[in-house]
């Protein structure tokens, strides 16, 4: 059996507040930490990066404008500086978050909605996994789905491929 060996790193700056079914990927020798819900149970709005600094890591948070929409279960890339964020749930009065892409210089962020109309079900985009295809500006979307008490268990039962309407 091979035994893999962890360490705790040097962290310097405020950590993000402790949550679940947030997201996170790899950027720039470090990583981002979007969204989540909190122990409060409220869904949290915010980013926090994880940069490498020399032999060790800060925290740092990142401002956005406009503020973002809180969510969980959500999922996410880095493309070419900008943050991607898929799906996941939020409080809105109006249906599931889409696309969200969140400029990691400026903070400034971009909402855009997913046509599901030549769809045969509903697309839950909750509890997903998400894999950028960056060289066919596409988003292969697998999984996802809920149990709501009146309705029951609805899963996603095909993979759905998202063509994304920017450059990468």
């Amino acid at each position: 059996m091979t035994h893999f060996f962890c360490c705790q790193l040097s962290v310097i700056g405020s950590a993000p507040l402790g949550c679940h079914s947030h997201s996170s990927c790899g950027w720039a020798g470090g990583a981002v930490l979007s969204g989540g819900l909190l122990a409060s149970g409220a869904p949290s709005g915010s980013i926090t990066v994880l940069k490498a600094a020399g032999s060790q890591f800060s925290w740092e948070h990142l401002d956005t404008i406009p503020p973002l929409t809180p969510r969980y279960a959500h999922s996410s890339h880095v493309i070419g500086g900008k943050l991607l964020l898929v799906g996941g749930v939020w409080t809105q009065a109006r249906g599931g978050p889409g696309l969200t892409l969140v400029d990691l210089m400026t903070g400034h962020v971009c909402e855009f909605q997913i046509d599901c109309s030549s769809l045969e079900r509903p697309l839950m985009l909750h509890g997903h996994s998400s894999v950028l295809l960056p060289d066919q500006k596409r988003l292969l979307l697998l999984g996802g789905g809920g149990t709501c008490f009146s309705f029951g268990t609805h899963l996603n039962a095909q993979p759905v491929l998202l063509e994304l309407p920017w450059d990468l």
